[in-house]
């Protein structure tokens, strides 16, 4: 995908769900999908292409270590704005 491609995607991924059809089997497509602000991401994993042993998908997560922490910082949060309308601590 071109780079210019790839930021006409991105602006209208701003805007609307969208989602990204190929030819070709998810396989070779070899997306990338991150969450949590590129804390967690998933790739496919990088073998032989053609051979018919099935690898697992490459998982990376930087901030693995850290989420006992962040349940942590989340309950509290959740504590300290409970008198607040509206106030809203997402946990992803």
């Amino acid at each position: 995908m071109s780079d210019a491609m790839r930021a006409a995607v991105r602006n209208v991924a701003w805007y609307f769900p969208t989602a990204i059809v190929s030819g070709r089997c998810r396989d070779k497509a070899e997306l990338y999908y991150d969450g949590s602000h590129g804390m967690d991401i998933k790739g496919p994993a990088k073998g032989p292409r053609y051979t018919k042993a099935k690898s697992k998908a490459v998982l990376f997560q930087p901030a693995n270590e850290f989420l006992p922490m962040i349940d942590e910082i989340y309950k509290v949060l959740l504590e300290k704005i409970k008198s607040i309308p509206g106030a809203k601590v997402e946990n992803n």
